[in-house]
């Protein structure tokens, strides 16, 4: 570097000083533009990083990892519009959804009411009711489902298989069941017209109602 002193005893004071400050301003600038140089650099460098940074955020948000893939993406107008196909898509099949579930509801209902009145019927047979619509009926106002089984209730939340429950109401309730023997009366049923010869057994409607069977039942042996 330069010494300007070596001028010093060379060159008028007067001059000399002139020489002086102007190379000190033309030093001063010097460091200032190689300062301005070097912060200039760090900061570039900072934004490169922040921008790099920036970009791969960008990339993992779109779920693609380089440039040439952000490439390929649809434009916006582009992404709506596939966003829009793909609502209507949704909204599709959550609809036939809901009517393919719609669907199986009915058939299990279809299903368990099949299972029901074919236990109930079942139960029916499996006693010589007088009136098997009748017995059915009031089966059928007694029925609890636990699971997959249909069970009768005998009162108090006491609950027993559908036949054992046909055998209860023959048992509790011999209005409904063929006398006992013949010219037998305590059933509520006549057998014989006076003649000797037989005829078909009647029911007694007063008598069933003051059985107190339930109200369904009662309509039912009134028809």
């Amino acid at each position: 570097m330069f010494d300007l002193k070596t001028l010093k005893d060379k060159i008028d004071a007067a001059l000399f000083a002139e020489v002086e400050t102007a190379f000190n301003e033309l030093i001063g600038q010097r460091d200032a533009a190689k300062s301005e140089s070097i912060n200039g650099r760090k900061s570039l460098k900072t934004e490169s990083e922040k921008a790099k940074a920036d970009l791969q955020l960008a990339l993992e948000k779109l779920g693609v990892v380089t440039a040439d893939e952000l490439a390929a993406l649809p434009d916006a107008k582009g992404q709506a519009d596939a966003l829009k196909q793909y609502e209507v898509q949704l909204k599709r099949a959550q609809r036939e959804r809901d009517e393919a579930k719609t669907a199986f509801t009915d058939i299990q209902g279809k299903v368990t009411k099949s299972q029901r009145d074919a236990a109930i019927s079942n139960a029916v047979s499996s006693q010589p009711f007088l009136d098997a619509d009748l017995a059915r009926e009031f089966i059928s106002t007694r029925i609890k489902q636990e699971g997959d089984d249909f069970l009768f209730d005998v009162g108090n939340n006491k609950l027993v298989p559908i036949k054992d429950g046909a055998a209860w109401l023959a048992a509790t309730k011999p209005i409904l069941m063929p006398p006992a023997g013949n010219g037998a009366t305590g059933s509520g049923y006549q057998r014989g017209n006076g003649q000797g010869a037989p005829t078909a057994p009647v029911i007694d409607h007063a008598a069933i109602y003051a059985s107190r069977l339930p109200q369904a039942a009662q309509a039912a042996a009134a028809k």
